[in-house]
This record gives structure tokens, sequence and C-alpha cells, in this order.
């Protein structure tokens, strides 16, 4: 989650009346996305890549705006960004001509999955990023060049012109009905007064499209795998358990530690004692037969987790905890760093997860008012779990790294092979097809005619017209329809940055297909195994089958 606003109350507060323009870029189709982090640079890859037109023909471009620049693009490097990012170029003519040729600018918010499900069907408001190049928003870098070879140039515009809109349509890292109960969306933010979960109600106005499969894994501080390492090199190779042993090469440098093939491995019932909050000391829990040695480290259990509405966070608690699966589901802990307990550190987006995480290794704090709870007192040091996408952190700029459960790296390959310690799982796509419902809430004061399909807001200040109401239509009818295995094989090359280390991860994206190649390649992202029902409708709670098209 990573709404900045009690969105309950967002929706009955009188916002300012709109103005005499659209959004600031002045785009032919505005379309507004508000959904989950985990994805997110996937998502602005693929809106570059696939949904804009050559920008090496004359009189197409393509602009990219972001809130705050925390990776700059470089060859071979992924952009990455805070909470916020907006394409804006002339579309592909992979659509029809109801949008194709026409300036677009596709608005994305990263507040959770959840923020890409409810706020989109009942017609509750998000933050979205109103970027214009005059200002505040300003050039970054020119020419940057996608993977596709498509040029682009990055404008940073800071937090500050974010205003209030209402989505038209959202990214969830698995499927909409899931979100209910202790994975709901919050009306506030963790710890806020009056913050309380708001269940995901079908309203017959949010139909769901299937799109490819997202890695996830478990990870760690980097003191905390350099324990592990050195734990699992040390064990015997005729023992109980030497089927976990690490080379001895595993710690002769830096490099080696990042090897794939020296990532050290922990059981899942670990992972189920440190989530659940019954492990209070790391110690406790032996791996292995090894003590877990914290060294200078306080042995306190300290976990980083996503606020609830998240998806990353949902499909963690589905996998580990079968959390709206079963009946006896173990339950989260909430946001808590006092005592003797463990402590559990709540977090917005998949952005402060990684700088929870950064923090609790080298003690820097960390606290970015609502987004955290409770923040991370400067000075408070420890080894600490949490879990991530495979596409965070490739070039190891936070102090985090993915660690093996029950022996299973967390590659495509062996997501390809649908085991299922892998954790893929898969994306939700939700264009709205009809007015908000509004359920027991008063629409704000900006939405200028609540019957409409794709209401005005805080961006986008005119009404929508039958000619964009029909270009937004066409671009929620193809965009999970446009990601090809050559298109993600493409987009997958951005997540293996680091040649020899990061790039064994295989972090990235695979399509279900009925129809899959018998061994894995990486020039061909593709799985013969989803999660479904016998129906052959998405269910997460459904281990890794035999894709039903």
């Amino acid at each position: 989650m990573n709404i900045k606003r009690n969105a309950l109350a967002i929706a009955v507060t009188a916002a300012c009346a709109g103005n005499a323009h659209a959004g600031a870029l002045g785009a032919d189709v505005e379309i507004f996305v508000g959904g989950a982090t985990a994805p997110t640079n996937f998502l602005r890859e693929t809106a570059v890549q696939n949904y804009c037109a050559d920008p090496a023909v004359a009189g197409n471009f393509i602009d990219v705006y972001v809130d705050t620049v925390n990776t700059a693009p470089a060859p071979g490097v992924l952009m990455t960004q805070d909470d916020h990012w907006v394409v804006h170029c002339k579309a592909s003519s992979a659509f029809s001509a109801a949008l194709a040729g026409k300036t677009m600018a596709i608005y994305k918010y990263d507040g959770g999955s959840a923020t890409g499900v409810t706020p989109i069907s009942e017609g509750l408001e998000n933050d979205h990023l109103d970027a214009t190049a005059s200002g505040p928003c300003a050039l970054s870098s020119a020419g940057n060049t996608a993977a596709n070879g498509y040029s682009w140039d990055l404008y940073e515009c800071g937090s500050g012109d974010v205003k209030s809109q209402i989505s038209d349509g959202g990214i969830s890292d698995v499927e909409p009905n899931k979100f209910v109960g202790e994975l709901a969306v919050l009306s506030a933010k963790a710890g806020q007064p009056g913050s309380a979960p708001v269940d995901y109600v079908d309203r017959g106005n949010l139909p769901a499209k299937a799109g490819p499969g997202l890695n996830f894994g478990v990870v760690v501080t980097e003191s905390f795998r350099n324990e592990l390492q050195d734990d699992q090199i040390g064990l015997a190779a005729a023992g109980p358990y030497g089927e976990y042993k690490l080379d001895a090469s595993c710690d002769d440098s830096p490099d080696d530690r990042e090897r794939a093939d020296c990532m050290p491995t922990i059981p899942k019932p670990l992972v189920r004692a440190a989530f659940s909050g019954d492990l209070k000391d790391w110690e406790d829990f032996p791996v292995f037969g090894k003590t877990i040695d914290t060294g200078a480290f306080p042995k306190k259990v300290n976990v980083c987790r996503r606020m609830q509405g998240s998806g990353t966070h949902a499909q963690h608690m589905i996998h580990y905890m079968r959390t709206n699966c079963t009946t006896d589901s173990i339950p989260m802990t909430g946001g808590r760093n006092i005592g003797p307990l463990s402590s559990f550190f709540e977090n917005s987006g998949s952005s402060d997860l990684s700088k929870c995480l950064h923090a609790l290794e080298n003690g820097t704090g960390y606290d970015d008012g609502v987004d955290t709870f409770p923040a991370v007192p400067v000075g408070q040091t420890g080894f600490a779990m949490g879990y991530q996408s495979l596409e965070k952190n490739p070039t190891f700029a936070r102090d985090f790294r993915f660690v093996k459960v029950d022996g299973v790296t967390p590659t495509l390959q062996n997501a390809h092979a649908g085991l299922d310690q892998s954790q893929m799982y898969y994306l939700s796509f939700q264009g709205r097809t009809a007015a908000p419902a509004f359920t027991g809430i008063t629409p704000p004061a900006n939405v200028v005619d609540a019957t409409d399909t794709y209401v005005t807001g805080g961006v986008r200040t005119v009404a929508v017209d039958a000619t964009e109401e029909a270009a937004i239509a066409e671009f929620f009818a193809k965009w999970n329809s446009l990601l090809t295995t050559g298109d993600i094989a493409v987009t997958n090359t951005q997540f293996e940055v680091l040649s020899g280390t990061a790039d064994e991860w295989q972090g990235g994206f695979l399509l279900p297909t009925s129809s899959p190649d018998a061994s894995f390649t990486l020039a061909k992202p593709a799985t013969g195994f989803a999660r479904q029902d016998n129906s052959g409708d998405a269910n997460s709670c459904q281990p890794l089958r035999n894709y039903v098209p």
C-alpha cells in the first residue's frame, strides 16, 4: 500500500474544482493506472517498448517522467524510481485506429496491488504525478536507450506535483478477489487513526485479464546472508545436511559471495516462524544444525514487510501462511518495535521495504512518514528478513540478498520446471468498463460526472469525450495481450545486470503457455504452469499446475 491519504476520507472531501485544461502534458489520451509496485519497472519498460511508437520515425517521441530517480539509466542498467512514473509518447500501431498514432500519457502510481483493485471499482482516489516538461519536472537525461533500441528522454519531477485522481485501471500481483480481510486495502496507512481494511467487492465494472508470472523470493540483510553462507560452507558433505553444503570458494571474495551457486538456503519453517512473530531471537532457530550467530548485531528478529494491500505481501502470505486460502491460516503480525518481542516494520512500497532492510544492515535509520510503521530508528541494527520480487536490487545497491528456500533457487528456470518454491505468481490486469460504484461514498467534488467510465480529478480536469473514451478502452483491451515471449525476453535482460552474478538469478517474468519448450531458455521466457482452479480461473491459492488457456 502507498495511499498518501485516507482513501475513504478523500472520497468525501471536496477538492479543488477542475481547471480549464487537462493534464499538464496535454496528451490526446490520458490513462491512469494504480497498483502493484513489484512489477513497476517491467511495466514502465513495457510501456516504452510495446505501447509507444518507434521514436526514430519523424514526429514520434518518448518522454518518461518520474518522481525521484533512484537508479539512473545506463547501458545494461535498469532505471528505478520511487512511487510514480509517466510515459508520454505516440501510441503504437499495435493498437487499433482508436488509439494508434495519438499522443498518449500513461500515469502509473505504485501504491501496492490493492490500489489497482478496490479504488478502481469503487471510485477511491489514488495519487498521480501531474507531470510537465516546463516545471517542476526537469530534464534528467536525454537519449536513453531501451532494451529494444528505442530512445527516450527522462524527466525528474520530485513529489511536489502529485494530485488526487481516481485511476482508470490497475495492476495487481494476484487476482482481485484475494484482497479481502487481512489482505484488503486499508482506508488509512498502518498505524494511522481510522485505519481499517476495505474489502474488494465485485461490482461488475472491473474485468480481470491474466498477465505474465513474476518471480518472488525471500530476502535477508547482507550480513545475515554471509552468516548463512559461512555456516553452510562448514557443513559436512557426508553429513545429514550435506545437500546444502556450499563450496569453500563461496567466501573467497565479495564477488564469490554473489554467485548463484553460493546462494545459501533456509527452511520454510524458519520463514513461517519469523513472519508469524513466534520467533523472538534468531539463535533460537538453528539452520541445518548450525546456530545463527548474529555476531556484533543484536540477536533479535527483525522483519521488513509491506503494508496490508500489497500484492507482494499477499503472495507471500498466501505462499507461506495460506492467508485467505484456508480457515486455519497463520495470522500476520502488525508493526511493532518495542520490548523483547521481534520487530516488524511495515512499509508502503517495495522501495520502502528495500530501504528498511538497508537501514537495519547499516544503522542509518529509515522514516518516510506514514509510509513506514514504525520507523526504523537511527542506530538500530540487526539481522532482518523480508520479501521482494526478483526484479529488485539487481545491482546490489541495497544491502539485502535473496536466499534459497528448501534448497530451491528463485530462478525463472525453476519456475519453468513448476517448482512451487520458486514463488511464481501471476499478474492481473484490470481496466474499468463502467462508472465507479461509489458505494456508500460521495464522489469527490472534482468529478464532473460520476456516471462517466473514466472520471475527472486532480490531473484529468476535462471530461473524457467519446473519442478519448474509445481510445482508453482500446488500451485496456490490448495492454496484457501485447506482451509476447519475445518482448518479455528483451525486457528481462534489464533485470540481469552484473555479469556472472545477478544475471544468474534470472529475475523477470514468464508467460504461461499450453506448449512450452521442454528446456528453459532466457530467449523464450514461457512456462507450462500457472496458478488456476479446475475451471481455468486464476487462483493464487493453488500450487503451480498445468496451464489451462
